[in-house]
């Protein structure tokens, strides 16, 4: 296979939701990439406790202290450090969207005049769309992708409409990435 095309994604904010089709509507923002911030140090038992919680972010105490053969007071001490060097962001759980009735969808989105207000427009419009899991603002184009999850294709055109119709008068491009579901057999830490 020959790639002719690629995309380097850079993000520096994201925030992610809660399914607010199961009547959740908190958001939980999370600041993905900071530039100049000071990178943290793991220490060979904290990559130990991430990689027993990458398999199983809802692993007991007990499971991680026996996977890990390091004390679960230790274990505690670790996670609660992670915590608040921001190391560990969240936990959330993955569902078979499909097997729902779902399917999954990327939007990314170029926006001509990518200001603060702007921004501002757009964090509203995923608040409150009640198909949106996530909302991510990149470095360079597309400057933006929304993750939607969509019963058919025309709640998805109507998604698409309310959001043209959130910047009637500014220059957006918007690209349609359908996908399988989110995280599929993905590691998304392999080196722990």
């Amino acid at each position: 296979m020959e790639i002719s095309e690629y995309q380097i994604i850079e993000p520096y904010f994201s925030e992610f939701y809660l399914l607010k089709f199961l009547n959740n509507n908190q958001a939980q923002p999370r600041i993905f990439h900071e530039y100049k911030s000071e990178e943290y140090k793991l220490d060979e038992k904290e990559k130990k406790i991430l990689s027993v919680l990458n398999k199983n972010a809802n692993a007991r105490i007990i499971d991680i202290s026996r996977a890990t053969d390091i004390s679960a007071e230790l274990i505690l001490y670790k996670l609660k450090k992670l915590k608040d060097e921001n190391v560990i962001l969240t936990t959330r759980a993955y569902y078979d969207m499909e097997r729902i009735g779902y399917f999954y969808t990327i939007i990314l989105i170029n926006l001509h005049n990518f200001s603060k207000q702007n921004q501002d427009r757009l964090k509203r419009f995923s608040k409150k769309n009640e198909s949106v899991d996530s909302i991510t603002f990149m470095l360079g184009k597309p400057n933006c992708y929304i993750q939607i999850f969509h019963k058919d294709v025309s709640e998805l055109h109507s998604i698409l409409k309310n959001l043209k119709q959130t910047f009637p008068n500014d220059s957006l491009t918007i690209e349609i990435i359908p996908l399988k579901n989110e995280g599929e057999y993905v590691n998304t830490i392999p080196f722990l």
